[in-house]
């Protein structure tokens, strides 16, 4: 029997479909996840319009996320299209602080993404630098995130992460 299987076995004869909410909250606790839906989108509990015309519905949100993740990935080519992004944010009336912080984790996913080959090229560096003045963080601050991720990208792969001559 595969390991699917195995855990599709598992996951329907221990699944409690009842589970509380602090249950849940607990055990998400414990492994690590956090809810990061902004507010607004944690009250839609599906891809309806929300009640109130000015919450967005768990569905934009995502799909919002979505544009930002392929945006970053395709930089500098989608710099373009930044204004138009940031315009929806508004539009949906996202919560300011849950968009700061998933503008930090798409620029530490792409810093991390560009040094998993271990290699910094010139166009790694212009995809950082573009993504930086995007979001509008300091030299000083993406500088920072950059040696921690490089650091940490170092101490997994036991060597050192070096730039493209």
């Amino acid at each position: 029997m595969g390991f699917f299987d195995v855990l599709k076995g598992f996951l329907s004869s221990v699944a409690h479909p009842g589970a509380s909410d602090d249950a849940r909250a607990r055990l998400r606790d414990a492994w690590g996840l956090d809810d990061d839906s902004p507010t607004a989108a944690r009250e839609s509990s599906s891809i309806a319009p929300s009640a109130d015309a000015d919450l967005p519905s768990l569905y934009d949100v995502e799909q919002w996320r979505k544009k930002l993740r392929r945006i970053f990935e395709d930089l500098p080519a989608s710099k373009s299209e930044w204004a138009a992004l940031m315009t929806e944010a508004r539009a949906y009336n996202l919560d300011d602080a849950w968009i700061a912080e998933r503008l930090a984790e798409e620029f530490t996913l792409l810093i991390r993404g560009v040094v998993a080959d271990r290699v910094l090229s010139e166009a790694d560096h212009e995809r950082v630098e573009t993504a930086r003045k995007l979001i509008g963080i300091t030299e000083s601050q993406a500088e920072a995130a950059v040696h921690a991720i490089v650091a940490e990208a170092e101490a997994f792969f036991g060597g050192s992460v070096v730039e493209e001559a």
